[in-house]
């Protein structure tokens, strides 16, 4: 796992590349509601962004997201701990969607401002899921060459020791 942590923190292509893909996927995601608020705005009605995903919407975009991230966390190659981890995580974050869309397929009649503020913050820790599964997927795994030359050398101690 430390193998995996170092590397977070020192791959910046990776990180341009996975930023430049998630940036393209949200902002298509969203394009539909920015072009309704100029639509509305243009039409002299009085629009509140927070208007426009007042309803359960953004519940809408996290189903729609959620299967780009499943993908790449279970079925895409290479497999590595971190994937498979955030992958997990996702789908305890779509437990709830799930559970609400038996009740509005739709996603268009939920009213509590508190559930829809949960669905920002869900939306938002997907987006960062689906950045890090993408990260994740274009690194290569480590070298197996140092641990099976550390192996080899606790082996050999270990050996020596037994042979006194």
């Amino acid at each position: 796992m430390k193998y995996w942590v170092k590397k977070f923190f020192s791959d910046p292509s990776a990180h341009w590349d996975a930023f430049c893909e998630v940036l393209v996927v949200v902002a298509l995601s969203i394009t539909p509601f920015v072009g309704l608020y100029i639509t509305k705005r243009g039409a002299g009605s009085e629009v509140f962004v927070e208007g426009l995903l007042a309803k359960g919407q953004i519940f809408a975009l996290i189903w729609g997201l959620s299967g780009s991230v499943l993908y790449i966390a279970f079925a895409s190659k290479p497999h590595n701990g971190p994937k498979t981890t955030l992958g997990f995580l996702s789908l305890f974050l779509l437990f709830p969607v799930v559970f609400m869309s038996g009740f509005d397929p739709s996603f268009s009649s939920i009213v509590d401002t508190e559930v829809n503020r949960w669905g920002y913050y869900g939306f938002l820790a997907l987006i960062f899921f689906y950045y890090s599964l993408l990260f994740f997927e274009n690194l290569s795994p480590p070298d197996p060459s140092e641990s099976i030359d550390r192996d080899t050398s606790l082996m050999a101690d270990q050996a020596r020791e037994l042979n006194k």
